[in-house]
């Protein structure tokens, strides 16, 4: 799994904000081709000015994904279990 976060706030008034989207999920196949999974399924809604994004898993191995959001605080999204449904 690959996600891709941000969003670039702080530029000149006639450059206008950098607003990517909310996050963007791509799943591997076992081919390592990648496919993209809307937002609205994936979970993942980041709103503000995120910089990156971790894939961590904890002592129980729990996955969890870190977000950092810039001037904020870091945002920690628990996983779910992948589902092999297309």
């Amino acid at each position: 799994m690959w996600r891709k976060v941000a969003n670039i706030y702080g530029v000149k008034p006639q450059t206008g904000r950098f607003d990517a989207n909310y996050g963007t999920t791509l799943l591997r196949n076992a081919q390592h081709q990648f496919h993209y999974m809307e937002p609205v399924r994936s979970g993942l809604f980041v709103k503000g000015e995120a910089r990156d994004a971790k894939s961590i898993i904890n002592s129980r191995g729990d996955h969890f994904i870190v977000v950092a959001i810039n001037n904020d605080k870091l945002y920690l999204y628990r996983r779910n279990a992948p589902s092999h449904r297309q």
